[in-house]
């Protein structure tokens, strides 16, 4: 999967036709995401590179985001609070038979499923596998559950032919409840997207030096520390301006220290499509 563009990766069996891959996450794919984003884009380009890509993942509404080609919807997710954030997931245990059915029917010569570890769907989809089954973990969080369902997930876990983790932290977590081989492959990040020249945001193109936050508002994401810098930073350089871009709440610390403050110049832009995302 390294190979140059249009260059068949070689297939399970020593082949170089292109190959049947199916794509899993365990994230409601209507919700922005980290992972959703990685799932999307390594499909884009592994479609490019002559392959067929199925992505298999929860769905609460379609009509939240444009879904891929090919997308199969498997289970409605519900909210699960986990590692200082809230993953939107399915637990469908009753629809094992439709993971069984949709493996038999699409016969792929490659699974990839994300969060190999995850509750329900992807340890499912694993225990179902009969293809060349690989497996990348993006989290480094504290998880109470994990501890415990690790014992579980070890038995699956055996099944995956190659580990990915994202990172070193990722790794170091990854390899503590389930040990293993990994390699740490990083995010790929889509270059042409963010350095195609685009009109910038008119009302911020005023002068003023912009700072940017992009993140789902989250405690753990850091708002907080950054915007106490910001306190420092704007008693010193009236002319810098804070905008932040992200769906969810900034909780009641955050606007806080911008109400004791006296914070001025902190925009709140909430979320953004991705077709706007490189304006900002």
């Amino acid at each position: 999967m390294t190979e140059s563009p249009g260059t068949a990766a070689r297939r399970p069996d020593g082949g170089r036709a292109p190959l049947k891959i199916g794509m899993v996450s365990p994230y409601d794919y209507g919700a922005p995401g980290g992972v959703n984003v990685h799932v999307s884009n390594l499909a884009k380009q592994l479609r490019l590179r002559g392959h067929t890509v199925k992505i298999i993942a929860p769905l609460a509404s379609a009509a939240e985001r444009e879904l891929e080609p090919d997308f199969i919807p498997m289970g409605r997710p519900v909210p699960f609070p986990t590692g200082g954030s809230t993953a939107r997931i399915a637990i469908s245990f009753w629809r094992e038979r439709s993971v069984r059915a949709i493996l038999q029917r699409e016969a792929f010569d490659i699974v990839h499923v994300h969060e190999p570890a995850a509750v329900w769907l992807p340890i499912t989809i694993l225990r179902r596998s009969n293809a060349l089954n690989v497996g990348t973990f993006h989290a480094f969080q504290s998880n109470r559950l994990y501890p415990i369902w690790r014992f579980y997930a070890r038995r699956y876990c055996r099944k995956l032919s190659a580990r990915i983790a994202v990172s070193k932290p990722a790794f170091d977590f990854a390899n503590r409840f389930l040990p293993g081989d990994y390699d740490i492959i990083p995010n790929g990040v889509d270059v042409d997207l963010f350095s195609t020249p685009l009109p910038p945001i008119e009302r911020f193109a005023d002068g003023k030096v912009n700072i940017l936050f992009v993140s789902r508002l989250e405690r753990r994401k850091g708002l907080l520390h950054l915007v106490r810098a910001y306190s420092r930073l704007k008693w010193e350089h009236p002319n810098v301006r804070l905008i932040v871009v992200g769906a969810g709440n900034p909780g009641e610390e955050v606007l806080g220290v911008i109400g004791e403050r006296n914070l001025h110049d902190v925009e709140f832009v909430g979320g953004v499509s991705p077709q706007d995302l490189p304006r900002y």
